[in-house]
């Protein structure tokens, strides 16, 4: 009886997909049979990246409503992980139709599985295929676990071959490609003129002010792009210094944080994250005004529905604008102000109207930009276009990409930072330049003082320690000189040495030299062992504390 009552295959997989179109169907404003459902998210079979849309070809009607029911029901607000599982699809359905006429997932095998990572190999690098194999892997499960396809397709796996060309060690000469992960000291020098200089135009001041943020602490530009208005913390610390951070949601699993920001660099952040806020205050004042609702614009203003707005109530509302700047919309509808055409309502209806969706997720633009940092105006970097100061859009990492790439041309009022500046700065035309190099010369030169591994991951957001390694780019010389510091032993260092430990007269070299020594004996230990080591290192300290305090007041006896 339990196995004429058992599913098919086929009707699995069709009550997948019917369970989540009745769910989508509940969702004001989405489109299902849209093939593209915003943020990148496409549904369109594999082709080259330089393809136009209108050659683009739709992956197959039954696979398609599939691969939709799976990216609805698991990565309907995470875009970037919708488009590496929709890429690992588009793959399955290359390998199935070179097995079949037919592109149907309840035909997977451990044979088009394979298949499928052949020809992601023949696509994209091997670090693509490794996450294309994990996607894989997963989708495999949850066809086997729903009885979409045979249980032991469960079992299968791929070796996959060793990307030899990303696991450089980090001391090793890498020549050219290693000084690429650097900033070239001019592009910094450039920025900081820019920063400094005075009548700036608005793209300027965002650019530099990301720029100066970046070189704060260790960050990536997504990280700086998502920080909130209020993320510039002060604490005092056990000595009554205050300390400042920045308040942030790392990437890649390591969750929220404070990256500390070095005491010379604090004046530079806040004028920085000064700059931003007034950069961005149109945009927020309309997500908080959208946020709040009708009922408070007519509470925040006194006024009914239909009274007329006049230009003093934007001011009352937190609007700050200068007519030269506006687009051509902006400013008929601020005339219309003026002579009071236009109702509260009207208004309200206005700015929601402006208020676009973003994506499939039903989100407008106004609820990603509430309380950001980084929150624009559309067109507001637009030289010509103007600022439309009636909408709010979150800032994006492209708008610094495209920055400093070397091809962008001039098009619709706009060049890059280092076009826009080249009659003061005629030698600029060959530099390059990426957000993550920060990164990287951050890490480096943490590499060259004495903070831990421990201390440069944590201040860098990193969850894996062993990740610190990709960002040390400590030349072999510099390591050359470091080592012979520690190991090679001039006189005086030998009578440092000599000194016995309960002496009051404490080196800064004999110091260095001993933590050095504790460092490399506890990389290795584990358990019981790092406890009692831990233990030893808090007696050290506590003799080392009481022979400075001795010294100390031997001193003042002196004197």
């Amino acid at each position: 009886m339990g196995n004429i009552m058992k599913k098919t295959p086929e009707e699995s997989k069709n009550e997948f997909i019917v369970e989540a179109k009745a769910l989508a169907a509940t969702q004001l404003h989405f489109d299902w049979d849209n093939v593209s459902w915003g943020r990148g998210v496409t549904f369109y079979k594999y082709s080259s990246r330089n393809c136009k849309k209108e050659h683009k070809r739709n992956l197959s009607f039954e696979f398609c409503e599939f691969v939709k029911a799976y990216v609805y029901s698991f990565h309907l607000d995470n875009s970037s992980k919708a488009q590496e599982v929709i890429k690992a699809f588009r793959l399955i359905e290359i390998a199935l139709l070179k097995f079949s006429d037919k592109a149907d997932i309840t035909k997977l095998t451990h044979a088009i599985s394979d298949e499928a990572i052949l020809e992601a190999y023949q696509l994209f690098i091997p670090a693509t295929v490794q996450r294309v194999y994990k996607e894989i892997k997963v989708i495999n499960d949850f066809l086997c676990n729903k009885e979409i396809i045979s249980a032991h397709v469960k079992t299968w796996c791929f070796k996959l071959e060793k990307d030899n060309n990303s696991y450089t060690k980090p001391n090793q000469s890498a020549g050219d490609d290693k000084n690429s992960k650097l900033p070239d000291l001019r592009v910094i020098e450039f920025i900081g003129k820019v920063f400094r200089s005075e009548n700036k135009s608005p793209r300027d001041i965002f650019t530099t002010s990301i720029f100066a943020l970046l070189l704060c602490a260790p960050s990536r530009i997504s990280e700086i792009m998502n920080l909130n208005e209020d993320c510039l913390i002060t604490i005092v610390d056990s000595n009554g210094v205050e300390r400042h951070g920045l308040r942030f949601f790392a990437a890649k699993g390591f969750g929220y944080s404070v990256k500390w920001i070095p005491d010379s660099m604090v004046s530079v952040a806040q004028e920085a994250i000064s700059r931003l806020k007034a950069l961005g205050v149109n945009a927020n004042t309309i997500s908080v005004i959208i946020s709040n609702g009708e009922v408070d614009l007519y509470k925040k203003l006194n006024k009914k529905p239909f009274d007329p707005m006049i230009t003093t109530d934007l001011k009352k509302l937190g609007f700050d604008y200068k007519l030269i700047n506006l687009s051509k919309e902006c400013t008929a509808f601020i005339n219309k102000l003026d002579k009071g055409d236009v109702s509260v309502k009207f208004f309200w209806n206005y700015i929601n109207k402006k208020d676009v969706k973003k994506g499939f997720s039903g989100m407008t633009n106004s609820h990603y930009a509430r309380g950001k940092l980084v929150a624009l105006n559309y067109n507001q970097l637009n030289a010509v276009k103007g600022d439309d100061i009636f909408t709010s859009i979150k800032g994006t990492k492209n708008l610094i990409k495209n920055e400093f790439l070397s091809t962008v041309k001039e098009r619709i009022g706009y060049l890059n930072i280092f076009e826009r500046h080249k009659i003061e700065n005629k030698n600029l035309e060959s530099l390059t330049f990426n957000s993550h190099q920060l990164r990287h010369l951050l890490n480096t030169l943490a590499q060259r003082t004495k903070l831990s591994e421990i201390e440069i991951a944590f201040w860098s957001g990193r969850k894996n320690i062993n990740h610190n390694n990709n960002y040390n780019h400590v030349t072999d010389d510099e390591m050359i000189a470091m080592s012979r510091k520690l190991l090679m032993k001039s006189e005086n260092d030998l009578e440092v040495i000599s000194k016995p430990l309960n002496s009051t007269i404490i080196d800064e070299k004999f110091i260095e030299m001993t933590m050095g020594a504790l460092r490399v004996k506890a990389k290795g230990l584990k358990g019981q062992a790092k406890l009692a080591m831990l233990a030893r290192l808090t007696a050290f300290r506590n003799k080392l504390e009481d022979n400075l305090s001795e010294g100390s007041k031997n001193d003042n006896q002196v004197s």
